[in-house]
């Protein structure tokens, strides 16, 4: 089993002690992975603290989706450079990226992110897109990332749009985990999915405590008490989570409607694929997820009234999906295939999907 990271360390300022911490493990050239803005973010801090441990570094500065030729050249990069290990600083495709050619030549990665808009600092996987930004597949890592070190300063001084996005991703693993189950019973799935479902039901509670004022929080700016708590739900928790358990062992009633809404839609039924955040779509998901899993109304309108509150959206045509009956059958359709859901639940999946349109 594999939950995500050897260490996580996080706190304000935690820029400052990344050179000092791959010191001390040993490490002595480094290759960074970033993006231009991400890097400016992080740059003086880093960089002081790598000098001052008298650590080597090369910065590879990526813009790409991850796409399968880029790995190969990020490849080519680091056997060139000899580096020890990886750093990844940025969001969710940097650090993919970083964590794709690190598994490839077999290095140490660490990660370094500078928003909180998923848990992709933490999980052991990468997500692969095609030239347009459209996912393509998930390629699951054999090994758990070596350390992430969030800076919760850093964090806050980003669009407060990522943390709200980075809130929906990490409800989604409850419903997920418990999915055609109205709450999660060991009766029902294995241990590892029971634990994965517990944790992430802790984190659900944390995160309708705290979210509206660290977000508030994140608007001004703010490192608060309540920030680092939903901060670490994001990366931290949720990340665990996710190694519990694998969406593609349960049986075909069972599935991730949340996160296949998001990668059904991008490039197919949203001809953007970049307009919307992950977690901006895989929030619309939850909304369906919850009345398929047949949970309470109050309990659909509890996370509704939130995700209204932080700015998300709450239906497909807060998306951009609009349709008339006749397309929107057809879009029902391409969902269940997608997601791989058994005949006797299509009715379910409608009719969850319509109170959402």
């Amino acid at each position: 089993m594999k939950t995500g990271a050897g260490r996580y360390i996080q706190g304000v300022d935690a820029i400052n002690i990344v050179g000092e911490e791959l010191k001390r493990l040993g490490y002595e050239r480094i290759g960074i992975i970033t993006g231009n803005r991400a890097f400016l973010a992080v740059q003086d801090g880093l960089l002081k603290g790598l000098e001052n441990s008298n650590l080597h570094y090369s910065v590879n500065f990526y813009s790409g989706y991850c796409t399968v030729v880029d790995i190969v050249n990020g490849i080519d990069w680091v056997n060139k450079n000899i580096f020890d290990c990886l750093l990844g600083v940025g969001g969710g495709k940097a650090l993919d990226y970083c964590k794709a050619i690190g598994a490839q030549v077999r290095i140490p990665v660490f990660m370094l992110p500078t928003i909180a808009a998923t848990c992709a600092a933490f999980a052991p996987l990468s997500v692969i897109y095609d030239e347009r930004g459209c996912q393509q597949k998930i390629l699951f890592h054999d090994d758990s990332l070596a350390g992430v070190f969030v800076d919760v300063k850093v964090i806050a001084n980003a669009p407060s749009r990522y943390l709200a996005a980075g809130i929906a991703d990490s409800f989604a693993k409850y419903c997920e985990y418990t999915s055609m189950l109205p709450y999660a019973s060991f009766n029902d799935m294995n241990l590892g999915r029971y634990i994965g479902a517990s944790l992430a039901s802790v984190s659900d509670e944390i995160l309708f405590k705290n979210a509206n004022k660290a977000y508030e929080a994140n608007q001004a700016n703010e490192v608060t008490e309540e920030f680092e708590n939903v901060v670490t739900c994001i990366i931290g928790i949720t990340g665990v989570v996710s190694g519990f358990g694998s969406f593609s062992k349960q049986p075909v009633s069972r599935f991730a409607l949340a996160h296949g809404l998001n990668e059904m839609v991008r490039g197919n039924h949203i001809p953007d694929p970049t307009k919307f955040l992950h977690g901006e779509i895989v929030g619309v998901g939850i909304l369906a997820q919850k009345r398929v899993n047949n949970q309470a109304e109050q309990s659909i309108k509890k996370m509704e009234n939130l995700f209204n509150e932080l700015g998300l959206p709450t239906r497909l045509s807060e998306i951009d999906i609009n349709y008339n009956d006749s397309k929107f059958d057809d879009f029902v359709n391409d969902l269940i295939v997608h997601c791989h859901i058994d005949k006797e639940n299509h009715e379910r999946i409608y009719s969850a999907l319509q109170d959402i349109r």
